[in-house]
């Protein structure tokens, strides 16, 4: 500041410009800077969400592709053939759209490296798309995997959606960004309701978590959907709610009941996946319409931003040089007036002094011929010059006697008066107010110091009276009468205060006592709910304990489940066995009766050739009557045997048919014993999770009790001190008693 205090006037008026003027130069620069800035934003803003509209549009491609895939997984490749092959080259169109686009826009030059990594990497996870459909193609993809897949591409494309808002430097254009996201979120949704419905109605059964998920899925889109409609204007609302309506609507809403309704969770819901998928997707082309609505419409604001940003860049420069160029000129002008107008003023208060100071006979009149300030100034100045020549010598007089008179009241005394009159009024009026002063202050001097003795002596009845007293003095009558109300106030205050402690340290000493009465009882109940929690926990370790052996139980029977299912397996392969020796038994067994068949035939004829031989062949006679007695009890024992095997083979079969019947006995069991060792598995973990539970509410319980005991011991402390405090009380009562006061 020293520096600029010693430069001359037009070095100061030359700061004083160039001072102004940087800081219009930087405050312009600031304003073109932002302005600039602005506009580029909305010009990145505009590639970005027409980047956004591309995303939307594969990404509604990608959920029908997600649906299909469903449908084709969850119904063996019978449905969505050809409607997955159709989708599948509309996605590959949609995709090739979005790269065209980053290429032709050189995206990666407009968007930071982190955005341009998250880019790359969503392109790149899209790139996988030909390899899942080929493990879909083949069946060698579950259901769940392939689904994953594609939700997971959506989420990543929908999450990048999201860093426009981030880089938006206007807050309508961001809330217009997030209710779009919070719409495309509540659309994905959709679309995995569109894939998890085609994969029940393609089964044609509720598959194990579907249904939950699929009531998920629809909670999940309406609270997307109220976010949406929170953010958005209501134009975009009410575009919403009279877009997504109509028969699809309702029908959508009808075949979710279906799956969400069936309790016994077996489905047959009688329904063509198909059918499921073309309605649903009709529903979400309605939501793509309000997509496209709510795309052109961020779009169309931020185009129509950019182009304002830009109009007021261009206003805002102009008027800015405009403002610079009219600031020099003009200070240029006034700078040189102000100063010749100052030099002259400068001179004739020079000549002046000079006049004052006897180095001259007379003084000159300031030439400034200026209608402004400075002209007004030299006139008065001119005018003066010339009174105060001749009333000087008179008032100088006048003035050394009342410094004479100001030295003594300096040092304490007010019996001095200013005895001469000057010619200069001002100065009459100064001498006359000096006298009168010095009267005034010598009475007020005397009123003091009599209150303040009576103040020595504890007597504070009485004020001085302040009329027609102002300035500092005032102040200190005011602050000596305000001291005496306020030791009133203080030593009334010190009466009340003394009995209104006195009354309350009773009360106090009694609320304590009923204080530590109530802390000793609820220490009693806070011991007896510890000792309950500490059986609670001691109840559900037991019952822990139980789940976890029930557990071990349920793995063990589903090991001798498998070992049952095993053995039955082997029974079914012996019971073949059986059947194919039985086959091969009753061949034999024929083979046997047609050779006992060939004998009898043989010993007839043997008994024929006997009789004819007479007596010669009697004994050939008896010899072929045994035979043919043997070869008709072998064909009676092959007949028996026969009919032995028939039932052999006939029980073999029914043995066949038991096996299989126990081996998907013992898959259902296993199934079962599966469902109950995963509900023990839940309860085991409950009840360990409970267990922990209950261990920290028994801590907590054990601090409360400490912290009650610690009040009781608080509660005592607080009854002495309430004791005390009444002791003090009386002797603040007793003190006030001895001093006079109103």
């Amino acid at each position: 500041m020293n520096f600029l205090k010693n430069l001359p006037i037009k070095k100061k008026l030359l700061v004083s410009i160039i001072i102004p003027m940087l800081a219009i130069l930087v405050v312009s620069s600031i304003l073109l800077f932002q302005g600039f800035n602005k506009y580029k934003n909305y010009d990145k803003l505009e590639v970005l969400m027409n980047l956004n509209a591309s995303i939307s549009h594969l990404v509604h491609e990608t959920q029908k592709e997600r649906g299909a895939t469903a449908g084709f997984i969850g119904s063996k490749g019978d449905k969505f053939k050809n409607i997955l092959a159709n989708q599948r080259e509309l996605t590959n169109k949609k995709l090739n759209e979005l790269n065209s686009f980053i290429s032709s826009n050189n995206l990666y030059t407009i968007l930071n490296e982190e955005n341009s990594n998250r880019l790359k990497k969503v392109l790149n996870e899209i790139g996988k798309v030909n390899n899942i459909r080929s493990q879909v193609d083949g069946f060698n993809i579950s259901l769940k995997n392939a689904l994953g897949y594609y939700t997971n591409l959506n989420s990543m494309f929908l999450k990048y959606i999201t860093l426009t808002a981030k880089q938006s430097l206007d807050n309508k254009i961001t809330l217009e960004t997030m209710a779009y996201y919070s719409f495309l979120e509540s659309k994905e949704r959709a679309g995995i309701e569109r894939a998890v419905g085609s994969a029940i109605f393609g089964a044609n059964k509720l598959l194990p978590g579907l249904q939950a998920k699929f009531i998920t899925l629809i909670a999940q889109q309406d609270a997307h959907m109220s976010t949406f409609e929170t953010l958005a204007i209501k134009e975009a609302v009410s575009f919403k709610n009279s877009s997504i309506q109509g028969e699809a609507v309702e029908e959508v809403n009808r075949l979710r009941k279906l799956i969400i309704t069936n309790n016994n969770g077996q489905g047959d819901f009688s329904i063509d996946a198909t059918h499921w998928f073309k309605t649903i997707t009709k529903k979400i082309n309605l939501l793509k319409k309000t997509d496209d609505y709510l795309s052109e419409m961020v779009i169309n604001d931020t185009i129509t931003k950019k182009e304002e940003a830009l109009n007021k860049f261009i206003l805002l420069t102009t008027f800015l040089v405009i403002v610079i160029v009219l600031t020099l000129l003009i200070a240029s002008y006034n700078t040189r007036t102000m100063i010749e107008s100052i030099m002259k003023i400068r001179h004739g208060i020079e000549v002046f002094f000079d006049f004052m100071n006897r180095k001259r006979n007379t003084f000159e009149h300031i030439d400034v011929r200026s209608k402004g300030e400075l002209g007004e100034i030299a006139q008065f100045i001119n005018k003066n010059l010339e009174v105060l020549e001749e009333e000087l010598e008179q008032d100088m007089k006048c003035v050394g006697e009342a410094i004479l008179v100001l030295n003594k009241l300096e040092q304490g005394s007010y019996h001095n008066q200013v005895m001469s009159m000057p010619a200069n009024p001002q100065i009459r009026t100064f001498a006359k107010t000096i006298n009168k002063m010095l009267l005034n202050q010598e009475a007020l001097m005397n009123n003091i110091l009599d209150e303040l003795n009576k103040y020595t002596n504890y007597n504070y009845l009485s004020k001085i009276e302040n009329k027609d007293i102002h300035g500092e003095t005032k102040k200190l009558i005011d602050g000596i009468n305000a001291l005496g109300e306020a030791i009133t106030s203080m030593l009334r205050e010190n009466k009340n205060n003394g009995d209104t402690l006195s009354q309350n340290s009773k009360e106090l000493s009694s609320n304590v006592e009923h204080l530590n009465s109530s802390a000793l009882s609820q220490a009693a109940s806070i011991e007896e709910t510890a000792a309950s929690v500490e059986e609670t926990t001691a109840s559900i370790r037991e019952i822990s304990s139980q789940a976890i052996t029930m557990q071990e139980l349920s793995k063990e029977t589903l090991t001798y489940a498998n070992e049952g299912k095993n053995l039955a397996s082997q029974t079914q392969k012996s019971m073949e066995e059986i059947n194919s020796a039985t086959q091969e038994i009753n061949e034999a067994i024929t083979i046997i009766d047609q050779i006992a068949f060939q004998t009898n035939i043989l010993s007839l004829n043997a008994a024929v050739e006997a009789a004819t031989a007479g007596e010669a062949g009697k004994g050939f006679a008896v010899v072929a009557q045994e035979v043919r007695n043997l070869a008709g009890r072998s064909a009676e024992a092959a007949k028996d045997i026969k009919e032995l095997v028939e039932k052999a083979n006939l029980k073999a079969g029914e043995g066949k048919n038991s096996s299989e019947k126990m081996i998907e006995g013992f898959s259902k069991l296993n199934e079962k014993i599966e469902s109950t060792s995963e509900i023990i598995s839940s309860v085991t973990d409950s009840t360990q999770e409970q267990s922990r539970t209950i261990s920290q509410i028994n801590e907590a319980i054990t601090k409360i009790d400490q912290l009650t005991q610690e009040n009781a011991k608080v509660a005592t402390n607080a009854k002495d001190i309430a004791s005390k405090t009444n002791d003090i009380a009386l002797e603040i009562i007793k003190n006030t008693d001895n001093k006079k006061f109103n």
